[in-house]
């Protein structure tokens, strides 16, 4: 590793190692111009034979054609006397057969979204005259939100030959995810169906990697809706006629298929989710608190009853009433003098 730093220090800055295959170790490298984290595939040229430098080099060429977010993009090849490099996008995820080993198997749904993602790779690939040839879990890197297609190191090309890539006793694929006519060497894109048929098929039945190929029980596809299955099956046909011809047809196929109930309701499920908190929310949430009533004034002190009247001022002086008396009646009149009487005249004597 110290050699590897030193030789693309210039460009590149070596991290820590990831992977390691059988054409090499992969490495998590930063970009110093860029600052932006890379892949770097790394072929030690002491230990690698013709066909395999071959193979390597060819990776490079194949790949750096192809550009589909689901498909790992190649930046640049390095030489070195010792080495030869790929620089690579770096996936920050862990490849499908990391992920089977922990999980065992898929859900139907992660299932279904894998085999779409994988068919719009092969699709580019395809049209671009590119067989990638070896299809499997340890190929297919699960990013943070779309799986992405690697290793194109035994991809046959249309303008490119396999006489290099190929030697006695050294077969263009991995005999556990092989399809019918790889024995015989007569691969075409079809294969490439046959062998994601087999991933998909392994990701929901969770078969070990000894037993992708062989026959399947009923029984094991317990759960499992009948048009998933009846589309998978169809890409495990053995002649090559009976099987889907195109990767877009695959495509197509599993598209119609059924989602998962809980996936499918997923949105519905939601709102009426929370539809139902704004209700509980709404009827159990504590009124406003009200702010207290003001407090009545104190009572005032009153003295003993003895000392009440000492103490209470007088009483004032009764007004006039408001309205008019009534009229007092006239003073009655003085009777008249009696008039004197007139001197009486001595009697006679």
């Amino acid at each position: 590793m110290a050699r590897l730093a030193a030789a693309i220090a210039p460009r590149y800055r070596v991290d820590r190692p990831i992977a390691r295959g059988g054409m090499g170790c992969v490495f998590k490298g930063l970009n110093n111009s860029l600052q932006a984290p890379v892949a770097l595939k790394v072929l030690e040229l002491a230990t690698a034979d013709e066909v395999t430098v071959h193979r390597f080099e060819r990776e490079g060429q194949v790949q750096a054609r192809l550009n589909h977010s689901n498909i790992v993009r190649v930046y640049d090849t390095l030489e070195y006397p010792e080495f030869r490099v790929l620089v690579m996008e770096f996936v920050s995820g862990q490849s499908l057969k990391e992920m089977l080993k922990e999980s065992g198997r898929l859900s139907v749904g992660e299932t279904r979204r894998l085999g779409l993602q994988m068919l719009e790779a092969l699709e580019c690939a395809h049209d671009a005259g590119v067989v990638h040839r070896d299809v499997k879990p340890g190929n297919i890197l699960m990013g943070r939100k779309e799986a992405l297609l690697a290793d194109f190191g035994i991809a046959s090309a249309a303008d490119v030959s396999d006489e290099t890539l190929t030697s006695p006793g050294r077969p263009i694929f991995t005999p556990a995810y092989r399809s019918p006519e790889q024995e015989y060497g007569a691969a075409d894109h079809r294969s490439d169906i046959y062998t994601l048929g087999l991933t998909q098929r392994q990701c929901l039945l969770g078969l070990q990697d000894d037993k992708v190929r062989g026959p399947v029980e009923d029984a094991a596809w317990h759960g499992i809706s009948s048009d998933i299955r009846e589309v998978i099956e169809r890409s495990l046909e053995v002649n090559l006629q009976e099987r889907w011809q195109s990767a877009d047809e695959f495509k197509a196929a599993l598209e119609k298929t059924s989602e998962p109930l809980m996936r499918r309701w997923r949105p519905a499920f939601a709102a009426m989710g929370l539809s139902l908190a704004i209700i509980l929310v709404a009827f159990f949430w504590p009124p406003r608190p009200q702010p207290p009533p003001p407090l009545p004034p104190p009572p005032a002190l009153l003295p003993p009853p003895a000392l009440l009247p000492a103490l209470l001022p007088a009483p004032p002086p009764a007004e006039p009433p408001a309205f008019p008396a009534e009229p007092l009646p006239p003073p009655a009149a003085a009777p008249a003098a009696a008039a004197p009487e007139p001197p009486r005249a001595p009697p006679c004597v």
